[in-house]
């Protein structure tokens, strides 16, 4: 998708959105400070910029009426006050001199601990998550106009590894300190032969919920030889928890699976096992809002927008592609566009190729990093607008609670070629039916790029297309 139509659609939603005690980050810690980054490059008239990485560290009331949604909120341990703690990883690359910027915060939502909005936005941004060269910084459009982008580590499974913003969030527990358990189904592709796999399954950047070791004999290996095949069993015998990359020498491990026969890209494989320790994922949103909102209302020296002078953020719009599109769909949907002070966080809200899916993140043994199936997010509702399923016939949709909140941001949503076929791109705009369009709110408008693909495929003299991955690059 060509980057000058989400430059645009970014431009509109700054122009069409027009201190109490702060949410509860606790402090921030940064670590290193780059000033100038990008080489000391002048962004026009907002001049260098500068790179802020670091920690926020946060805690929340369970009994506060905007946390108690949080899955398993009430189970976490508590410090002495009763709250819940937690810290994330931040990076913000905002102006020298604030005064010179344009008043707006970029959330850029990390993909699975990724940054997003540099290559997305600025021609020839270099993809990477320590953005410090003149090259990283590509044309810098995002950088002549004035933002200030903050982006943190809400995925509680992603891993650390290549500058990755990552999570810590408390294991939620029985009341007597014992394990949670619960019975998960893993849907495992293969792109390679392998003989063996991380119950995390992404590369083993994602973190996996272990096996109950002691009710091993309860699992079950399928495998299917198309998405929509009968399963078929494979005997226990044949494999194990454990790891043996030659197929030969196996580790017991409670977070990996072994199959010396060999897992192969010609079936989708399928593990139902007994999982323990649920990460209290759902923490994530309430990480975003209460980061986001210090950062806009704090105006003491803890606030690290105040490097440089005093910080006026006016504006706020949240960004995401692909998973990180779908977070922040469901980040509003779930209603934590309001902070603990009932003021909006969001603005404005650019969800990228996320179709019609939401996310797999507040609930018990929630799994962000996976791609919705086995896994939630391609749950109804699918529209922006309050809207009766004509299947299960309830109502619902991902403005209600912003709209009893009156919270709801600007939306631009847009989808490309790959996600009427792969993301349910059509059931955002027609009903289960597929016999009436849906209707959409006036605070939202609908983009779709045809003929175009899920990620992009530009290229460079460093970075050929592959071959064969599309017909009509865009």
């Amino acid at each position: 998708m060509p980057k000058h139509y989400y430059r645009s659609t970014l431009a509109a939603l700054l122009l069409s959105a027009a201190c109490a005690a702060q949410a509860h980050i606790t402090r921030i810690e940064i670590d290193s400070v780059e000033s100038p980054t990008f080489g000391g490059v002048a962004f026009g008239a907002v001049g260098a910029y500068e790179k802020l990485k670091g920690k926020a560290y946060g805690e929340l009331n369970p009994a506060h009426a905007l946390n108690r949604n949080v899955a398993l909120l009430d189970k976490a341990p508590r410090n002495a006050a009763g709250r819940v703690e937690y810290s994330v990883d931040i990076l913000i690359l905002k102006p020298v001199d604030m005064s010179r910027g344009n008043r707006a915060l970029i959330y850029d939502t990390v993909n699975r601990g990724n940054l997003r909005a540099i290559e997305v936005f600025n021609i020839d941004g270099v993809p990477g998550n320590n953005p410090s060269s003149a090259k990283d910084a590509g044309d810098g459009f995002l950088f002549k106009q004035g933002y200030t982008i903050v982006s943190s580590g809400w995925p509680g499974d992603a891993l650390p590894g290549n500058n990755r913003l990552t999570a810590r969030y408390p294991v939620a527990k029985e009341p007597d300190g014992k394990s949670i358990t619960q019975t998960l189904t893993l849907e495992l592709p293969f792109v390679k032969p392998m003989h063996s796999i991380s119950l995390g399954w992404d590369g083993g950047d994602t973190r996996p919920y272990p096996a109950v070791m002691e009710r091993a004999n309860e699992a079950r290996l399928y495998r299917r030889p198309a998405r929509t095949a009968p399963r078929e069993l494979i005997p226990q015998s044949e494999w194990s928890f454990a790891k043996c990359p030659d197929g030969k020498n196996a580790t017991p491990s409670d977070a990996d699976v072994c199959y010396p026969a060999g897992f192969t890209p010609n079936y989708v494989y399928d593990l139902v096992y007994v999982a323990r320790d649920p990460v209290v994922m759902g923490i994530g949103f309430a990480s975003t809002r209460d980061l986001v909102s210090f950062l806009r209302h704090e105006h003491s020296q803890a606030n690290p927008l105040m490097r440089g002078g005093p910080s006026e953020i006016r504006w706020a719009i949240g960004f995401g592609r692909s998973q990180s599109g779908r977070y922040v769909k469901d980040f509003v949907y779930q209603g934590f566009n309001l902070d603990e002070e009932k003021r909006v966080l969001f603005e404005g809200l650019m969800p990228l190729i996320s179709g019609s899916r939401l996310m797999s993140i507040n609930a018990p043994f929630g799994m962000p990093s996976r791609t919705p199936g086995h896994y939630g997010g391609d749950q109804f509702p699918h529209t922006y607008a309050t809207v009766e399923d004509p299947i299960s016939k309830k109502r619902d949709g991902w403005l209600a609670r912003c709209t009893a909140q009156n919270a709801c941001p600007k939306v631009m949503h847009m989808d490309s070629g790959t996600e009427a076929w792969l993301g349910g791109n059509a059931l955002v705009i027609t009903d289960a039916s597929g016999k009436k369009d849906q209707p959409v709110p006036d605070n939202v408008r609908l983009y779709y790029f045809a003929s175009t693909q899920h990620n992009p495929a530009g290229s460079a003299p460093d970075r050929p297309i592959p071959v064969g991955i599309c017909k009509h690059p865009a």
